[in-house]
């Protein structure tokens, strides 16, 4: 997945999320693990500006984890 496509799945899920039209399943919270994964793997071995990018968006997707853990609790 390019980084674009990667965006656009963290920001759909961050919405959705934020206007209650998802509840983080344990699926979506794998893809969400793999998603932080892949984003961590090209910012170390991207220019500064992705690399940059790349660590925004895996702050996002660090959220949603974190919130999705503590609404399930």
């Amino acid at each position: 997945m390019d980084a674009h496509e990667l965006d656009a799945e963290i920001s759909a899920c961050v919405c959705a999320l934020l206007t209650h039209t998802l509840k983080v399943d344990g699926r979506i919270a794998r893809r969400l693990v793999e998603v932080s994964a892949d984003l961590a793997r090209r910012q170390s071995s991207s220019e500064p500006s992705v690399a940059q990018y790349c660590a925004r968006l895996n702050e996002l997707v660090s959220a949603v984890l974190t919130e999705s853990k503590s609404a399930n609790s």
